[in-house]
């Protein structure tokens, strides 16, 4: 009887050994082939946050080449006003010039009223040049402040779409150090 309590649970042990080895098998294939998924999912993540990044710089860099542009316009037509102020500059300094050298004039040849007097005509003529020239100067200068106002805006709004941007770029790559810190 002692015989047959030792000799059953061998049996039973040696029966169930080859079934155990196998489901061993099966479990440790199963365990190698989810830490390679695993492994394999985590790569496909990084080449695809390499690939974002990769696209993020490449519109940055079109963003930076259209503001280059745009910065080149506005100075060369920044450059177009400031020539145009000056030359009205200069254009009022030789009229004022002109203005003192026919009062002058006017003085020297009271003698010829005549003379005179088409001058003085000519003088009012002109000073009706000067001042409708006055009033367009004061309808256009609102109109380019309202100009410089509006690209100031939209510089600004570049500048706060940056400032989003790299904020979200920032967040973004802490949220995958914190996933890579988590994953080990």
């Amino acid at each position: 009887m002692n015989k047959a309590y030792i000799i059953t649970p061998l049996v039973a042990l040696a029966a169930f050994i080859p079934f155990y080895l196998s489901v061993h098998r099966e479990f440790a294939a199963e365990e190698v082939a989810e830490k390679e998924a695993i492994r394999a999912a985590a790569e496909q993540k990084l080449r695809d946050e390499a690939a974002a990044r990769i696209a993020a710089i490449e519109e940055a860099n079109q963003i930076n080449a259209q503001r280059k542009m745009e910065r080149e316009e506005r100075d060369a037509k920044d450059l177009m006003e400031k020539e145009a102020r000056q030359a009205a500059i200069d254009a009022r300094d030789a009229a004022f010039n002109e203005q003192n050298r026919l009062s002058r004039q006017a003085s020297d040849l009271a003698k010829e009223v005549a003379n005179v007097q088409a001058e003085i005509a000519e003088i009012d003529s002109r000073q009706d040049f000067y001042r409708k020239e006055i009033t367009h100067l004061r309808q256009y200068v609102p109109l380019a402040e309202s100009n410089s106002r509006d690209l100031r805006k939209t510089l600004s709004d570049i500048q706060a779409a940056d400032i989003a941007r790299a904020e979200a770029e920032r967040a973004a790559a802490a949220a995958a150090a914190a996933a890579a810190s988590k994953g080990r």
